[in-house]
């Protein structure tokens, strides 16, 4: 009778804990004191709790290409996702804290915002940041100036290149966890584009080397080459995104003039300038006819000639005692 009261305690207390369970708890741990007529044991009842449910998961096929729509209505494209990573997860943010802190970040440059959370997740639970991975969006609302930011956990953000067509916005990651897409707010003055990268280089004249530089406008805004103030053909130089990046090819700047030379990238809101230089080849002077301090190159002549003075010499001085000694 006493085990089957202690028994029915057992279940007791571990229904309670599938029931508190069942309320969103991740883990759970209770002590239950458990009494009977005439004695008191302890018994710990400890249940560990997993949820395995992923929201907003998009599921890609081998060739890392997939699609989803999420909750909001927002529909998805990916390319070139690593299935290696985990399942790759796209988590609108909406929690009021976490947008508080992703305005605070943005301050005004993007008007009606919408934040996201883009993160491979392992068989561990462990989030892994996405690079490298193409993501479509279609909006439920329709963006006419649309601009894409990254922003990592340490407050700094920076502006993706975007490709906008019938409403769809096309961008790379680049290994941050959040992204804000939105309008641009056309109020906010933009700065001219600068070179961030590609500064200062120097060649020597007729070199055979690549050239490259970078400006941070937007590979969407691009519009040519400058070189000395000139637009420069377009056979003489590559372009690609990231932001945008200019490449004099080797063959041309082998024909360049020593001195320094101007490149300009110019975009739509302006040309991004830098200098670089081509050095004269130097020469080494192989002239064996011109005095050279310290040139030992003719002392074996020099010591031959002495040798043989002095040989002549001693002969000389020989002959005429000779003579001397006949005449007495």
């Amino acid at each position: 009778m006493k085990r089957n009261s202690l028994l029915k305690k057992v279940i007791t207390a571990m229904s309670a804990a599938v029931l508190v369970l069942s309320c969103g708890m991740t883990a759970f741990a209770a002590e239950a004191n458990l009494n009977t007529d005439t004695e008191q044991k302890d018994i710990g009842v400890y249940v560990k709790y997993v949820d395995n449910t992923v929201w907003n998961t998009v599921p890609t096929d081998e060739d890392g290409e997939g699609s989803a729509t999420l909750p909001d209505g927002t529909e998805i494209e990916i390319s070139d996702a690593d299935k290696t990573k985990g399942q790759l997860v796209i988590d609108p943010i909406t929690d009021k804290e976490a947008l508080d802190w992703v305005n605070s970040v943005i301050d005004g440059k993007v008007k009606t915002p919408q934040a996201f959370h883009i993160y491979y997740l392992d068989n561990n639970g462990n989030l892994i940041n996405a690079d490298g991975i193409s993501v479509s969006m279609k909006p439920g609302n329709t963006l006419q100036n649309p601009v894409v930011y990254s922003l990592k956990s340490d407050g700094s953000m920076e502006l993706l290149s975007a490709d906008v067509k019938n409403g769809t916005i096309t961008f790379t990651t680049d290994g941050s966890p959040y992204y804000v897409l939105g309008e641009k707010d056309s109020t906010i003055a933009t700065l001219p584009p600068e070179i961030i990268k590609g500064k200062g280089q120097s060649i020597v004249a007729g070199e055979n080397k690549e050239l490259s530089f970078t400006s941070n406008a937007e590979f969407s805004d691009f519009l040519r080459v400058e070189l000395d103030g000139k637009t420069l053909g377009e056979k003489y130089y590559t372009v690609k995104e990231g932001s945008t990046i200019v490449t004099l090819k080797a063959d041309y700047v082998a024909t360049l003039s020593v001195g320094e030379h101007t490149i300009g990238i110019v975009s739509t809101n302006g040309t991004a300038t830098t200098t670089f230089t081509v050095k004269a080849k130097t020469t080494v002077d192989t002239d064996t006819d011109s005095p050279q301090t310290g040139d030992n190159s003719h002392m074996a002549l020099w010591l031959a000639v002495l040798l043989v003075s002095g040989g002549t010499l001693i002969v000389t001085t020989v002959v005429s005692k000779k003579r001397k000694r006949a005449v007495r």
